[in-house]
């Protein structure tokens, strides 16, 4: 049976910006959902997304699937989840939805033999239709672009969509992602965002503020030294403070507060990363994080910059394929 791994992601910056044509920077996280064919269907029902993505249609899979039907898929998310101090299991918020969209449709493509090497745009625009069926067009997508491509990448939203690879840089200045703890309500606080954007004669202004911000910030990650890159994440900062402020965003949370004021007396910054408010927060600098008891996820260049993605899963199943036909060839 068939078994494909997708990274959870991070939005660093640019959250906001790039619902209005900004530029967004993501990186993939060493924490993987794992995605295994069955031949039936296991108990209960699947993910709407899974669901939704085992009837999306597909030109390179209809071939095999109308000689062996489309994969029934068992789904291990355990990565993408942690435990509360209750023992409760609540979501990391690291991207399970745009993972399952990426994993089903890449899973699919695996059980068919095929590869999207050199073919990753046609792909993503599979992952980005799937995925926006289900939420309803809501979202920029950039999620899904870091989960379909597995490599840290500049996206920029808006009416077009472009994605660009992000430069491989140095671990100059540390990076770390702790829990909040907190779940974070991003499809609220984008709806909020979007009356605003539409409604508030003020907003435009604003928005072109933080299209700035995220563009300068957006380019130093894993470029830039300390005090350039401090000075970014603040003004970033700044900017959403306000626009959160004005559209009713409980963007940053006591939590940020907080974690904020630690890291500045160790000589950091903290920033809330994603649309949401809680989930994961970024901590920047030579911090001692192990005094806070929270999970965390380094952030360094060699491992971001080569996690496994979708495509080399593919083109090594599709080697062994033609490896053993061409031995079969030659026996014969």
């Amino acid at each position: 049976m068939m078994r494909l791994t997708v990274p959870g992601k991070v939005m660093l910056s640019g959250e906001y910006g790039v619902l209005s044509g900004g530029l967004a920077a993501l990186v993939p996280l060493p924490r993987y959902m794992v995605l295994e064919q069955l031949a039936t269907q296991p108990d209960g029902d699947y993910p709407p997304v899974v669901d939704k993505g085992r009837q999306y249609f597909m030109n390179a899979t209809e071939h095999h699937e109308r000689e062996h039907g489309v994969p029934h898929v068992a789904i291990d998310r355990t990565a993408f989840d942690a435990a509360d101090p209750q023992g409760r299991m609540l979501k990391l918020g690291i991207g399970s939805s745009s993972a399952e969209a990426a994993g089903v449709l890449g899973l699919r493509l695996l059980c068919a033999g095929q590869r999207i090497s050199g073919n990753e745009a046609a792909f993503l625009e599979d992952v980005l239709t799937l995925h926006g069926r289900v939420q309803d067009g809501r979202g920029s997508g950039a999620d899904c672009a870091v989960a379909a491509l597995g490599r840290p990448i500049l996206f920029r939203g808006g009416k077009g969509v472009s994605v660009e690879l992000m430069k491989r840089g140095t671990d100059t200045v540390p990076l770390n992602l702790l829990w909040s703890g907190i779940p974070a309500d991003s499809r609220e606080f984008v709806g909020k965002y979007e009356f605003w954007a539409g409604n508030d004669p003020e907003a435009p202004a604003m928005i072109r503020e933080l299209m700035e911000a995220s563009e300068y910030l957006g380019r130093a990650w894993f470029q830039e030294g300390e005090r350039e890159l401090f000075g970014l994440i603040d003004a970033h900062n700044a900017v959403m403070k306000e626009i959160s402020k004005s559209a009713g965003i409980s963007y940053f949370m006591p939590v940020h507060t907080q974690l904020d004021a630690w890291a500045r007396r160790h000589g950091g910054r903290c920033k809330p990363t994603g649309a949401g408010g809680g989930d994961m927060v970024l901590m920047a600098g030579e911090l001692p994080l192990d005094q806070l008891p929270r999970l965390c996820i380094p952030l360094r260049v060699d491992e971001l910059f080569g996690l496994s993605t979708i495509a080399g899963q593919l083109d090594a199943h599709a080697d062994e394929l033609e490896a053993g036909a061409a031995a079969e060839t030659e026996s014969e």
